[in-house]
């Protein structure tokens, strides 16, 4: 099991939930490290694909930290486009 690796993703988990406080984010954080996992361990259940160092159920430990990040990345990245494009249609720029 690569602690290093769990102990990093830890800790960028718990930075990026620190630079905006909000209780969406970290829900949204939970339901995304479940789901995501949750869903790759029905996958490889019935045999989709499997991971040669699986903890649990299949998965590698790490990976619901790994769904968790993406989440809030793509969710931040979402926030920021969309502020983005409603400036721009402000200032009569065409997207």
């Amino acid at each position: 099991m690569p602690l290093l690796l769990i102990f990093v993703l830890i800790f960028l988990s718990a930075f990026s939930w620190l630079i905006e406080k909000r209780k969406e984010y970290f829900f949204l954080y939970i339901v995304v490290a479940v789901g995501g996992a949750f869903s790759e361990a029905v996958a490889i259940f019935f045999g989709a694909w499997r991971y040669s160092l699986a903890d649990v159920a299949g998965i590698p430990m790490w990976l619901a930290f790994v769904w968790g990040l993406s989440a809030l990345h793509i969710q931040r990245t979402f926030s920021a486009m969309s502020g983005f494009l409603i400036l721009k249609k402000r200032n009569g720029e065409k997207s």
